[in-house]
């Protein structure tokens, strides 16, 4: 990615590399420590992967931009701009931050969305589970070097979803970041700058 040296240092210490260790992901006996998803950034700067994307020359148009703020219920409402204040309504995503799952309550996105909520992780759960839904089911793992504009993360946790109520496709949350990266079937992000 064409960026200047000092963001890339500045993603690598924030980031907080914690090498190969995949207890930097999970807890005791790598079981899920979800609230850990929630703490940290509570606002987000993300871009839509196009089909124009090839290397390392990713160009951003500022006005195509999603940002969002997450309001104190756990919606995310995102914006499409050059910023939040001035951006137009997409959609939103409320993620339940009192339940010990990781669960999509609601989201709108478009001419989408459903108010019926979907488990996306397990709390204590394990790498390779298969979480059951009312509709559908998604399976959790572990990413290793998951790359986003922003940077890599040494470890994400990735829940692949099918036929529930959340919109299919893979979801991917870093500690203390939340959702970084998605690609599914009502939209797809890339994370710019968390704050």
């Amino acid at each position: 990615m064409s960026r200047p040296a000092h963001i890339a240092v500045f993603a690598a210490l924030t980031l907080g590399f914690a090498g190969c260790d995949s207890s930097a992901l999970t807890g005791d006996a790598g079981a899920f420590v979800i609230h850990e998803y929630y703490d940290g950034a509570t606002t987000w700067t993300w871009r839509e992967p196009g089909e124009a994307d090839t290397g390392d020359d990713v160009v951003l148009d500022q006005a195509q931009l999603l940002h969002s703020q997450r309001a104190d219920d756990g919606t995310m409402e995102v914006r499409r701009g050059v910023t939040w204040e001035d951006g137009t309504a997409v959609g939103s995503l409320t993620f339940d931050l009192l339940a010990t799952d990781l669960i999509l309550s609601t989201w709108s996105w478009g001419e989408g969305g459903s108010g019926d909520a979907t488990i996306l992780a397990r709390e204590r759960g394990s790498p390779g589970d298969t979480v059951t839904n009312l509709q559908g089911a998604c399976v959790v793992d572990v990413v290793d070097d998951l790359e986003t504009y922003y940077g890599t993360f040494d470890h994400a946790l990735k829940s692949t979803c099918t036929g529930t109520d959340a919109p299919e496709g893979d979801y991917w949350f870093a500690k203390g970041f939340s959702l970084v990266k998605a690609e599914t079937s009502a939209f797809s992000l890339d994370l710019v700058a968390p704050h």
